[in-house]
């Protein structure tokens, strides 16, 4: 085994650990510790562990992207295809989506500002058109919270898809 190929598994073993950091991180922190409560005491535990766990998250993106670059590069040197270009582009568009999902939640953190709907305004134009009806209404239960719940595990199957393809 070369340098090169322990230097692509311990990339592949980072950007694992960086997902798993964030997705799994997103779950447990929006489920278990900011429970929507009245009590001050979880409110001071959700705001103590909310500041850890931004800093976490914020390691796990740079993680992500800088990994995620160097394993597509690696990938496309050697898998120049369009199923694996395709799958790549959603997966990179995806993964830009909860990164600003996730910057807005961190910066609006109120209830007020979460229960709005995510995809409201584009898609209140086209309600009576099939799929795109159809999204408006999904649009409804979707709010920033909800589509990085929704979000997290599609790009980790699609991380799977790519070492399939």
């Amino acid at each position: 085994m070369s340098f090169g190929d322990l230097a692509i598994i311990a990339t592949r073993w980072l950007h694992v650990m960086a997902t798993v950091t964030w997705v799994g991180g997103n779950i447990i922190f929006y489920i278990v510790l900011k429970p929507d409560s009245d009590d001050p005491k979880a409110k001071l535990l959700s705001a103590s562990s909310g500041k850890s766990f931004g800093e976490v998250v914020e390691l796990s993106k740079w993680v992500l992207i800088i990994t995620g670059a160097l394993l597509a590069l690696d990938n496309l040197s050697t898998r120049i295809a369009i199923p694996y270009f395709a799958i790549l582009s959603l997966k990179i568009g995806l993964s830009f989506l909860m990164f600003m999902l996730g910057f807005k939640f961190s910066k609006k953190r109120s209830a007020k500002s979460d229960g709005k709907r995510f995809m409201a305004l584009p898609l209140s134009k086209f309600r009576g058109y099939g799929t795109i009806g159809f999204l408006n209404r999904l649009s409804k239960y979707m709010n920033t919270r909800n589509m990085i719940f929704a979000l997290g595990p599609i790009v980790i199957f699609l991380g799977i898809a790519l070492r399939a393809v």
